[in-house]
C-alpha cells in the first residue's frame, strides 16, 4: 500500500481516483479505514502478477490484515514465518550493503553467534558488480533507526499473527541457521505444510 502511495501522482498507471483514495489513507495512516474497505484484497485483484499466486513480503501484520487474506482465492497456502534472535539480527542489520541502482541487498561480512548457533556467510559480489543490475554503485546500507522501529513493530505484532496462522494449521516458523545453505531445509518446510 505505500508502494501505491509513492506512485499515486507520480506514475501515469496510478492516476485513478482509487489509488488517490488508497494514497491518502496511507498518508493519513488510517489503517483501520484501509481494512474495513478492504484495500489490499482490491489491489491484489488488480495486480496481473497476483493472478498466478504471489509471495507477500511484510504483511499481514496483524490478525485483522490476516482474517481479510483469507477471502482472497481461498486464503494463503503457507504463513512462512523466518526468524533469528534479535542479537544476530543486529548483526546482519550492521553489515547491509544495498546497489543505490536497483536496490538489491547484499552483506559485506559473515555473521557468527556461536551462542545461538547461526553462521551466515557474507553475500557480496567479489567483482564489485551488482548481481541484478551490473552497478558498482554499492552503498552502506544499514539504518539503525528505521531498524529498530521496525523490530519494535514486529516484535509487538508477532505472537497474535503466529497464533492465527498456526490455528489454521498455515505456519511454518524457521529459523536459518546457515543463510542461503538453508533454503533447501525451508523449502521443504513449506512443501510439508502448504494446503493446496
Amino acid at each position: 500500500m505505500e508502494n501505491v502511495a509513492a506512485k499515486q501522482g507520480n506514475d501515469p498507471d496510478f492516476d485513478h481516483p482509487f489509488f488517490e483514495k488508497v494514497a491518502n489513507l496511507v498518508r493519513e495512516g488510517d489503517h483501520e479505514q484501509l481494512i474495513r474497505e478492504k484495500v489490499p484484497l482490491k489491489l491484489l485483484r488488480l495486480t496481473p502478477a497476483a493472478q498466478d499466486g504471489m509471495v507477500l513480503i511484510d504483511f499481514p501484520y496483524e490478525p485483522a490484515e490476516a482474517e481479510l487474506l483469507e477471502e482472497y482465492r481461498g486464503g494463503l497456502n503457507a504463513f512462512v514465518h523466518v526468524s533469528l534472535p534479535d542479537e544476530v539480527l543486529v548483526d546482519i542489520e550492521e553489515t547491509k550493503i544495498v546497489c543505490a541502482d536497483c536496490s538489491k541487498t547484499y552483506y559485506k561480512d559473515d555473521v557468527r553467534s556461536d551462542e545461538h548457533g547461526v553462521c551466515i556467510d557474507k553475500h557480496l559480489p567479489e567483482d564489485g558488480f551488482c548481481y541484478d543490475c551490473g552497478s558498482t554503485n554499492l552503498v552502506a546500507g544499514s539504518d539503525p533507526m528505521r531498524f529498530e522501529r521496525d523490530l519494535e513493530i514486529y516484535q509487538s505484532k508477532k505472537d497474535n499473527l503466529l497464533s492465527f496462522y498456526n490455528d489454521l494449521g498455515l505456519l511454518v516458523d524457521f529459523e536459518p541457521r546457515h543463510g542461503y545453505d538453508d533454503y533447501e531445509k525451508l523449502k521443504r518446510s513449506i512443501q510439508y505444510t502448504i494446503k493446496h
